[in-house]
């Protein structure tokens, strides 16, 4: 299985001595690997994660993306923000899944997301700064809630 979203599946083949993955025709498009492309993969037990190089111009797409807020990051920031050069950029990133669009009941307009396991590696190498999370902010609130006399919380 192929970035654990997508129901494809590799083989392992002996081909000249050598073991190989084998993978499905469609999967060369959908992760946006060709043949011969240099493609480093971390193999869990079942399952098979492609690493694809980004590059700077890619990297600096998902940085501007990124300076933005969640729930900001919609088609309608993306129309006034972005050139068109960034624009396509960002619709291959989205093909590949560097980048999904999020849709649900809270973001009925779609916004823009880098998957959990991406963010996680950028922020490691150091290319992109660790955002607060809203969640800091909510458990102080919480707590000043129960006891709103002796909690550090204070309101603005």
């Amino acid at each position: 299985m192929v970035d654990g979203s997508m129901k494809k599946y590799a083989r392992l083949m002996e081909i000249n001595g050598s073991i190989a993955i084998v993978l499905p025709k469609e999967v060369e498009r959908e992760v946006g690997i060709s043949i011969n492309s240099p493609v480093s993969i971390e193999v869990n037990r079942n399952r098979i994660i492609a690493n694809v190089e980004i590059s700077k111009v890619e990297m600096n797409v998902i940085k501007k993306l990124l300076g933005y807020k969640f729930e900001e990051r919609t088609k309608k920031l993306i129309d006034e923000k972005f050139t068109p050069a960034q624009k396509k950029i960002l619709r291959d990133l989205i093909k590949r899944r560097v980048i999904v669009a999020y849709k649900s009941e809270k973001y009925k307009e779609e916004v823009y997301s880098v998957p959990k396991k991406i963010y996680e590696i950028l922020v490691n190498f150091g290319i992109v700064k660790k955002e607060k999370r809203e969640e800091t902010k909510y458990h102080l609130y919480k707590a000043h809630l129960l006891d709103p006399e002796n909690s550090v919380f204070r309101e603005a």
